[in-house]
């Protein structure tokens, strides 16, 4: 908590939306394939939008993980 999360349609594009992480939640969705899922509770900063893809950038990287 207290990091910054940036979303991005795709690694090529820059984020659309991003923020400080205030808490998360562990949520299950048991339709779902993966039915655990983590839940972000997040404060909106015009600072993470439009930030560039940072961390894995192989062709299967759906996250960048954890950057320091």
């Amino acid at each position: 908590m207290g990091g910054t999360i940036y979303l991005h349609e795709s690694k090529a594009k820059r984020s659309y939306f991003g923020g400080t992480v205030l808490s998360y939640e562990i949520v299950e969705v048991p339709e779902k394939a993966h039915a655990q899922r983590i839940m972000f509770r997040i404060q909106s900063t015009a600072e993470a939008k439009d930030k560039e893809w940072r961390g894995a950038n192989h062709g299967r990287a759906w996250t960048g993980g954890v950057l320091p």
